[in-house]
């Protein structure tokens, strides 16, 4: 399953008085990255190049932003490639300190760079779920909590009223038989399959 960005992070790199200074950001509308450039630079407004990457489904795009071909934007769009990151938008701002990188140094800044801000994220990863739409008693979903605690179940849209509402989300992955939960069949309101994100733990890139 693809890791989904769900917060922004930021990194930085510096090398012979060049500053490269990168944010990595929820992304998932094409259309709102002129938007997001747009506020990046105001951010950054002496920067002198701008490269990004960005991968959202079926759309990847990169671009150098006027730095030697190859040693910006190519780097970035791999590492969210080899990350297996969707939903992902990486920005540097690039302030030129006075002496030529060359490609080779370039590329290693401009990733170094995204590597951190990438690294910073929450991430979640898509998961497929059974989810159990219920309406239960309060003892009945007391003993339903201690079941969900024990077997790592979700449960989620709690409503306190009359009687509690809430849906109960298993992940697909987990065997289980239905009956274990010993759940009234007119406890339980519907059956989905869903596709939900889950936080997961953002290892630090190498």
């Amino acid at each position: 399953m693809s890791r989904v960005v769900l917060s922004k992070g930021e990194g930085k790199e510096s090398l012979l008085c060049s500053r490269f200074e990168a944010e990595a950001l929820p992304f998932s509308d094409p259309s709102s990255f002129p938007e997001l450039l747009f506020e990046f630079k105001r951010r950054h407004p002496k920067a002198d190049h701008y490269p990004y990457a960005y991968r959202v489904g079926e759309s990847e795009k990169s671009s150098d932003d006027g730095e030697p071909s190859g040693s910006a934007g190519k780097p970035l769009l791999t590492l969210l490639q080899e990350e297996g990151a969707q939903r992902c938008l990486i920005l540097v701002a690039r302030y030129f300190g006075g002496t030529k990188l060359g490609v080779g140094r370039l590329r290693r800044c401009f990733l170094s760079a995204g590597k951190e801000a990438y690294g910073n994220c929450r991430l979640g990863q898509e998961k497929e779920f059974l989810v159990l739409k219920l309406s239960l008693s309060y003892s009945r979903f007391e003993e339903l909590k201690r079941l969900c605690r024990k077997k790592g179940f979700l449960l989620q849209e709690e409503e306190f009223s009359f009687s509690v509402k809430a849906k109960l989300a298993i992940d697909a992955t987990i065997p289980f038989r239905e009956e274990d939960l010993f759940l009234k069949e007119e406890e339980i309101l519907s059956r989905s399959q869903q596709i939900q994100v889950v936080e997961v733990r953002n290892d630090p890139v190498q």
